[in-house]
């Protein structure tokens, strides 16, 4: 899936106040005479500032941290260490 595509993909999914936010962050660039946002990167961080807390990848690390195999198999313990690896990585 293209870039674009996805975007746009993304913005059809949004409901509620995220797509009222998502909206207005078109309408006010559009204003400003700035060209639309249409990589998926720039959307993703557009939403992060806005719907994340400050304080979600500290805490996604800490947990990252803490993480342990216990009663897991080696597989599902790589799939949750994939997984914090790329939810980190991520913002």
């Amino acid at each position: 899936m293209s870039d674009a595509r996805r975007t746009c993909f993304a913005m059809i999914k949004l409901v509620s106040q995220a797509q009222t936010y998502w909206l207005n962050v078109e309408a006010l660039l559009e204003q400003r005479g700035l060209a639309p946002i249409e990589s998926w990167e720039d959307m993703k961080v557009k939403l992060c500032e806005k719907y994340l807390p400050s304080t979600y990848r500290h805490h996604l690390i800490n947990r990252w941290q803490d993480l342990t195999q216990g009663t897991h198999t080696v597989s599902e313990y790589i799939a949750d260490f994939e997984e914090y690896l790329l939810r980190t990585s991520a913002g």
